[in-house]
């Protein structure tokens, strides 16, 4: 879906794709709403200001 965007501008592909992941991965990680932090605590079994510390 991006790829003809990024190919018209002339941007590096894997450059792209890394920047993307890093984006995500910050995004999932990130606390309040980070779906992964949420995920961590409950398998973990800590309580979420722990889990929320440790990221």
């Amino acid at each position: 879906m991006l790829l003809p965007i990024i190919n018209q501008f002339g941007i590096d592909r894997v450059h792209f794709d890394l920047i993307i992941t890093s984006a995500l991965l910050i995004g999932i990680a990130a606390s309040p709403m980070g779906i992964g932090l949420y995920i961590m605590v409950e398998v973990g079994k800590v309580p979420f200001v722990r889990g929320a510390i440790a990221v």
